[in-house]
């Protein structure tokens, strides 16, 4: 799944990505203000692998997409889209951006 705009494209994640996510986690001006604080290493590469994971279910759980600089190449975020109900048409949005951006 992609979504381009102007500056960004919003797409599925690649193994190749989780280097970015490692190191997007690791920045502690990223959890300032998100409850729960800092992810270790082991966590993050939990999320990684849980991104990878959702791809492969019909219908996806979770929209996992990595925030990607188009002109760049790099992953600058990542957007959660979990359907918390399919039925009702719920959902939740949530996003975790590079401060340095």
């Amino acid at each position: 799944m992609e979504m381009p705009t102007r500056r960004l494209l919003l797409r599925d994640f690649a193994a190749e990505d989780e280097a970015a996510v490692l190191a997007l986690e690791a920045d502690p001006a990223l959890h300032h203000f998100r409850g729960g604080g800092q992810l270790t290493e082991g966590e993050g590469r939990a999320l990684f692998q849980r991104t990878q994971d959702w791809l492969t279910l019909n219908p996806r759980p979770v929209y996992a997409l990595a925030i990607v600089l188009r002109d760049e190449g790099r992953l600058i975020g990542m957007v959660f889209l979990t359907i918390t109900n399919r039925e009702l048409g719920q959902a939740e949005l949530g996003y975790r951006l590079s401060p340095a951006e």
